[in-house]
């Protein structure tokens, strides 16, 4: 069974004027922005660079062809093909972010919501009866409570107190707290905007500058001219870019391609679409896990319910993840093995030829064609982002086999399904971390699992099939890990000392003279060690340095002593964990090893996204 593709959920945020000049031009406008999004997502695969762009760049058609090349001979080689499938493309769904205030506000919100399938979140700035204040006319307040009414409507207020002060510079704050929010929780903000400074505290400057400041995608449509091209607002000067309306702004053409638009879109589409997903093998995966965690719950009498309703709907996409992770990190050594491997090859058909067939120049062809195989090979590693693949496919899944157990907690899936926040914190906020369509596309999983009531699980099971099934688990893979990457340091490591040693004494033969030919002296065949001690003294090194190197990439002394430390402190939370005696103590345990376990695995994939393949100096 191949897993559906992960849906995206382009969150549409809103700002700008209550009183619009022209409202048709403006609607049209709206509308046409929003078409121009939609088919640029759509059509990513099929309009790389955008509709009026060329379909590939002169670039991307070399990488192409030399992808296909190198398939010809290594047949398991992931290369896209040129039409994708309609269950690998990504479907796009459509939330509007907005605080449904009269004007561009209501307007933006209408034409998303006309989008099969959209919904709206209206972000309130204050409780219900106190925000509709705001509309005196019939026509407004009836408009308004239409949205709220509505099916397609998920209402959040910001400010509770009912009694929010009638001054008009607190209700300003408010309103400027509601325009943040609104821009937090959104990844495109459409601005209806005159391009004006704000008359006062929230105004509509104020929300774009904010934006601006989180680096979010500012599509700007002139309330004054709506029939005008819609530009894009940022922060960043390009060539041809102008002058913006506030200062430090210029102003570009809106996105061509869905890379600009919406990057998590576009890494997203690039995940559900991947070339290297291999359905029996996911089904593989899918199965053995199934047919483990049934031996598990049937050992400790858990509930049917919990696992067909929370586990198994997880599974699929964990199949999926795991597969797409276990081929990329094979990949990835592939490459780094076969780039240091060939420079080291390249110096030791240097050196032979050199010393034993100095008038067979056509030997230097040998070096030549390895140096070409290594750009070769690690051209095809970054074009095709084998490390980065790794890492965040990994991390997905990791994030997924988590979840497939914390959800067994209704409190806990909600907490982590039912967040409204679009940027997330990152708990090691010194480095980038993980692209956010990684959590995003979790999240997206996790929506789609039905909770379960403490009714149909017992507690007593639940906390030992946790306990014996989750973290057990956990720490025997840990420490199996660290034995497995200790016991290849410990080869590597005597693999480098021999190396060293045999250079030190094909060095000193060298030096001492020995098999030197003395003229005059017939040749005897101890002349034969001279040229290959110094053969061996410059290939050894040479030899030892691309081990070395590849070592380093895997980080295997780092790894072993994180699984070991990771190893002792899950098992201090199962200590913990027998200790508790209802569902709100068992939660608190739940929560810390996951947040241990999400921790640990963003360190790894911190740590190792510095370890990307580069050209031997």
């Amino acid at each position: 069974m191949k897993s559906p593709s992960i849906p995206y959920e382009l969150r549409v945020g809103v700002t700008g004027h209550r009183h619009l000049p022209d409202p048709e031009g403006v609607t049209e406008a709206i509308d046409n922005l929003l078409n121009h999004i939609q088919f640029t997502c759509e059509h990513a695969t099929e309009f790389p660079n955008g509709k009026c762009g060329s379909t590939r760049s002169w670039g991307d058609k070399i990488d192409l062809w030399l992808s296909r090349c190198v398939k010809v001979v290594w047949r398991s080689l992931p290369v896209s093909p040129e039409q994708i499938s309609v269950e690998s493309q990504t479907p796009l769904e459509w939330i509007v972010v907005s605080s449904l205030a009269s004007g561009a506000d209501r307007r933006v919100a209408e034409a998303v919501l006309s989008r099969p399938g959209a919904i709206l979140e209206a972000l309130l700035p204050f409780p219900v009866e106190e925000y509709s204040k705001d509309f005196t006319e019939p026509e407004d307040l009836q408009e308004f409570q239409s949205f709220l009414n509505s099916d397609q409507t998920r209402v959040v207020t910001l400010i509770n107190d009912p009694q929010v002060s009638e001054n008009q510079d607190v209700r300003n704050r408010g309103y400027l707290t509601a325009g943040k929010r609104v821009v937090n929780d959104c990844e495109i903000l459409i601005t209806v905007w005159d391009g004006k400074a704000a008359r006062g505290t929230g105004g509509t400057a104020e929300v774009v500058q904010y934006a601006l400041e989180r680096n979010k995608i500012v599509l700007w449509i002139h309330s004054e001219q709506p029939a005008a091209a819609p530009l894009l607002i940022t922060d960043q000067q390009s060539d041809h870019a102008q002058a913006g309306p506030l200062p430090g702004s210029w102003l570009a053409p809106i996105p061509a391609t869905a890379k600009q638009l919406s990057l998590n879109f576009h890494q997203l589409s690039s995940y559900n679409r991947d070339a290297a997903c291999n359905t029996s093998k996911c089904r593989q995966i899918r199965t053995e896990l199934q047919h483990e965690l049934l031996a598990d719950t049937t050992k400790v009498n858990l509930s049917p319910v919990a696992f067909a309703s929370v586990m198994e709907p997880q599974l699929s996409y964990y199949a999926r993840a795991d597969q797409l992770a276990i081929r990329y990190q094979s990949l990835y050594v592939t490459g780094a093995v076969g780039l240091y491997s060939l420079s080291a090859f390249a110096v030791t058909i240097a050196v032979v030829q050199v010393m034993y067939f100095p008038h067979q120049l056509w030997l230097i062809l040998f070096e030549i064609l390895a140096m070409l195989l290594a750009v070769l090979l690690l051209r095809i590693s970054r074009k095709h982002a084998w490390h980065e693949k790794w890492l965040h496919d990994r991390h997905l899944a990791e994030r997924i086999r988590i979840s497939c157990f914390t959800s067994l907690l209704p409190s806990v899936k909600s907490s982590n399904a039912e967040s409204t926040e679009y940027d997330r914190t990152n708990p090691l906020s010194f480095y980038s971390g993980p692209p956010n369509w990684v959590e995003l596309a979790h999240q997206k999983i996790l929506k789609q699992i039905h909770s379960i009531s403490e009714s149909d699980i017992e507690f007593p099971v639940l906390k030992q099939f946790l306990i014996h099934h989750w973290l057990q688990n956990q720490i025997d893979w840990h420490l199996k890990n660290a034995r497995k990457k200790k016991r290849v340091l410990h080869w590597v490591h005597r693999s480098g000392l021999i190396l060293f040693l045999t250079t030190m004494v094909m060095a000193v033969i060298h030096m001492s003279g020995i098999g030197h030919h003395v003229e005059g002296t017939p040749p005897s065949a101890w002349g034969l060690i001279a040229p290959l001690s110094t053969t061996l003294a410059i290939i050894l090194p040479a030899w030892g340095a691309a081990t070395h190197a590849i070592n380093l990439l895997r980080e295997r002394e780092r790894v072993a002593s994180r699984s070991e430390e990771m190893a002792n402190a899950l098992a201090r939370i199962a200590l913990q964990m027998e200790k508790v005696a209802d569902f709100k103590e068992l939660f608190t345990c739940v929560e810390l090893a996951e947040s241990v376990m999400s921790t640990e695995n963003l360190e790894w994939c911190i740590s190792l996204q510095f370890r990307g393949l580069e050209l031997p100096a």
